[in-house]
């Protein structure tokens, strides 16, 4: 297990290395490949993909590849990193869970661990590397979630309560009820607008809004089934109209927003985000991010919304999106304003 340690150690001071696929397998102790070369003080090291790499097989069978010391180094994370034990975490676990993956074979496509603000594991799994976005799903519901944050913070909109169709004022809508004015903003980052959407299986309605000429009047024209606010249903085009709202609010589309007001004071400049037909950026998913990236969203959250020495995101909202406005949804858990809340006995 010291051996153990001392590899992953070694690894650690590593950010960016990826994990392979065993090559050689000896489960009792730490090994290097006899195609190995060394130089006086260097890690003993060798060619794979153009790239000097340090090659330390753990007690794991796993061959980790890490930049050595003297060679070409890794896209810079911008993070100031340290060993777990610097933090108060013991890297034997740490180590123990590269184990698991392996004999479980678990999809994973990187770990990275930030603790006390700085980056203790950088990590990926073949054939992904630190160069490599990665597509976040559903955890971009969250990112507009606090666009629409920010939105309210910088004066482009009231607040949550604003109705939905005033910012459409110029568009005709099916069936105009009492129920559809009622609709507001928090009832769409709460998943409770009362659409026919999110009660059918596989979100079809997803499906039926892409296909569709125009997905916003799409949204806009769907049945009520339940008044606003009072019925929780998972439906993928709520937060698409969220991203709408901060085109027609802003004057530009949520991804340029993101950039000016979130992610440039990050520090994230390497991101993908498409639009639908009409300029609108993707509301429900499809945003690409680096997994370093990743991590500062949650760290910005972590800090209440501040960054460095400033207050990028209000601590008002970061209360407000991540507490519990939704009690016991499908999967029971809580729902807040786009981000999933832990139950009590989830």
């Amino acid at each position: 297990m010291n051996d153990l340690k001392f590899a992953f150690r070694q690894l650690l001071k590593n950010p960016g290395f990826t994990v392979h696929p065993p090559q050689c397998h000896r489960p009792d102790r730490v090994q290097l490949p006899r195609c190995c070369s060394r130089k006086p003080g260097h890690p003993r090291q060798y060619s794979y993909g153009g790239r000097a790499v340090a090659v330390l097989t753990l007690a794991l069978g796993i061959v980790a590849n890490a930049t050595a010391r003297g060679a070409e180094k890794p896209q810079p994370s911008e993070w100031t990193t340290a060993l777990p034990e610097e933090v108060g975490l013991d890297s034997g676990p740490l180590s123990e869970m590269f184990d698991y993956v392996r004999e479980h074979k678990v999809p994973v496509h990187s770990v990275q661990i930030v603790r006390h603000g700085k980056l203790v594991l950088d990590a990926y799994f073949y054939p992904y590397n630190s160069e490599m976005r990665h597509d976040v799903a559903s955890v971009t519901k969250s990112v507009i979630s606090t666009l629409i944050g920010l939105a309210i913070q910088k004066g482009f909109i009231r607040d949550v309560q604003q109705p939905v169709l005033s910012f459409f004022p110029n568009r005709p809508v099916a069936n105009s009820d009492e129920k559809r004015q009622k609709l507001t903003l928090e009832h769409l980052l709460t998943m409770q607008a009362g659409w026919d959407c999110g009660f059918e299986a596989k979100e079809a309605r997803l499906f039926e809004m892409r296909r569709s000429a125009d997905w916003l009047q799409f949204m806009l024209d769907l049945p009520i089934v339940a008044e606003p606010g009072t019925r929780f249903a998972y439906c993928s085009g709520n937060p698409h109209v969220l991203s709408t709202i901060l085109s027609q609010a802003t004057g530009t589309n949520a991804l340029a927003f993101a950039r000016r007001e979130l992610f440039e004071p990050l520090g994230i400049r390497d991101i993908a985000w498409p639009a639908d037909p009409r300029g609108n950026t993707h509301g429900w998913g499809d945003l690409q991010m680096h997994p370093r990236d990743m991590a500062r969203l949650g760290q910005l959250f972590l800090q209440r919304g501040r960054w460095g020495r400033g207050q990028i995101l209000s601590e008002e909202w970061v209360y407000a999106a991540t507490r519990a406005h939704v009690a016991r949804t499908t999967n029971r858990d809580h729902y807040g304003y786009s981000w999933w809340v832990k139950g009590e006995d989830g």
